[in-house]
């Protein structure tokens, strides 16, 4: 199942880290200041929203510094009196700026539903004396610090996961049976997986890896492209359309009326328009055929390079980036 092969690229170390330092700090403080209980104060929440700004988003905009206000103007006038509504649209937002590429809807109401979970989860150890005694007050919230940041990461578990972009696009495409773009689209994505497959086994290389994702993903995009123009070529009968030149040529000299003869002059242009289109989508597919072909060679090499006995040594990671090096420069020209 696609959703347990996502879970061995999710990172757990760092998130938790921050998560427990900032939630430590921040817990502690307002603990401190305040001699309460800061799981449902609204600026806990928009902490929880900065870190996770900082941890998984990479592109920085205008959008993503509305981020922490928008946590906390939502806290501020939905704590504590509307715990659900807040963790509905907490983990909305979440997802929506920082996960905005690999948001789903169906991981927003089990997003929603971990942070939920998590409140009780928190309060019910704050409740537990046993494990207040362990640290005097205010420092016991350490140990609340360390539990919220566990449910946090787990609660935002979903969205981190995410379905391999190469099977993805290969799904998401309707593919004619036993056509051309098909036969490559299958021999690129067996090849990929087999290729993703040998370097989590031997490499420890994530870019690589994302690298080799990104322009098989590229690859798979242009087989069906191929495939609209072959549907295209098929559907256009160019004898037909060479007859019809000729007839209008013909037409065109034999026509006396200037009214008629400029509308035959015009249909001609217009046939011969669709000649060179038809002509130039012939280029393309050569075009991108070839393209095509060369990506799945550049695979091959990768994976022979894994199967060579001889490369099992100290330099098999510079093979393999070198032959990453040839797809990646054939990949270029497909984007």
């Amino acid at each position: 199942m696609w959703i347990l092969d996502a879970l061995s690229e999710v990172s757990f170390r760092k998130p938790f880290l921050i998560f427990f330092a900032t939630l430590g700090a921040g817990m502690l403080l307002l603990a401190y200041f305040f001699s309460t209980s800061s799981i449902l104060h609204p600026a806990l929440y928009a902490l929880i929203a900065l870190d996770a700004h900082i941890i998984w988003q990479k592109k920085q905009n205008i959008v993503t510094c509305l981020i922490v206000p928008a946590v906390y103007l939502s806290g501020l006038f939905l704590l504590p009196a509307y715990v659900l509504p807040f963790c509905v649209l907490f983990s909305l937002i979440i997802g929506k700026i920082v996960f905005a590429e690999c948001f789903r809807l169906w991981k927003w109401p089990a997003s929603s539903a971990l942070v939920i979970l998590s409140i009780p989860v928190v309060l019910t150890w704050q409740s537990i004396p046993e494990v207040n005694s362990l640290l005097p007050y205010p420092f016991s919230t350490l140990l609340h610090a360390a539990v919220f940041a566990f449910c946090l990461q787990f609660s935002l578990l979903p969205y981190q996961i995410r379905k391999d972009s190469v099977l993805e696009a290969f799904s998401h495409y309707s593919w004619g049976a036993s056509t051309e773009a098909l036969k490559l689209a299958e021999e690129t994505t067996g090849l990929y997986t087999q290729v993703k497959q040998q370097m989590k086994e031997r490499e420890n290389n994530a870019k690589l890896r994302l690298d080799l994702e990104e322009y098989t993903e590229r690859v798979i995009h242009q087989c069906f492209r191929l495939q609209q123009i072959g549907k295209e070529l098929v559907a256009t009968h160019v004898t037909s359309l060479d007859r019809q030149i000729e007839e209008l040529k013909q037409r065109i000299e034999q026509t006396q009326d200037f009214n008629t003869r400029l509308q035959y002059e015009q249909t001609l242009s217009n046939k011969q328009k669709q000649k060179e289109q038809y002509e130039a989508l012939q280029v393309r597919q050569d075009c991108l055929r070839a393209q095509i072909l060369n990506f799945i060679s550049s695979l091959e090499n990768v994976r022979f390079a894994y199967a060579n006995q001889d490369l099992k040594n100290s330099s098999v990671s510079e093979n393999i980036e070198m032959f990453m090096d040839v797809v990646r420069a054939r990949a270029e020209g497909i984007a």
